[in-house]
């Protein structure tokens, strides 16, 4: 029992792993909820698009806290394979069906993760401390 303390007590200390950890977790959370046989519906037209877009949005923020490379290319590089990876997938499910609009709309959901942390953000603290 002392063994798992310490063990899990490491990890705590550790944030970065825990990110890690948690990031693989969603992401393949993510991967499994986009390849099963699944009917939406948000209650408007654009729902899934949305979702996708917020998806996309909180994986580029988890990754950017995960991991220490640069946000581009590398980051953005991952982030947009996997969503292609996903569509790629889903075409050849017959339950499921490939959509470029969802890839777009991931790729929406990075840019606007980037956006706010690299271009907000560092203008509102810059105004911020005048």
């Amino acid at each position: 029992m002392q063994m798992i303390k310490d063990n899990v007590g490491a990890l705590i200390k550790n944030y970065q792993a825990v990110l890690q950890f948690g990031l693989i977790f969603f992401l393949a959370l993510g991967l499994w909820l986009a390849l099963i046989p699944a009917n939406i519906d948000l209650g408007f037209s654009l729902g899934d698009k949305v979702l996708h877009t917020f998806s996309f949005f909180v994986f580029a923020l988890w990754l950017n806290l995960a991991s220490r490379r640069p946000f581009w290319p590398n980051k953005v590089s991952y982030l947009l394979f996997y969503g292609a990876l996903i569509e790629c997938l889903q075409f050849v499910l017959p339950w499921r069906s490939f959509s470029v609009a969802d890839f777009i709309a991931d790729a929406l959901g990075i840019a606007f993760y980037w956006w706010l942390a690299y271009k907000l953000l560092p203008q509102w603290q810059s105004r911020k401390t005048r």
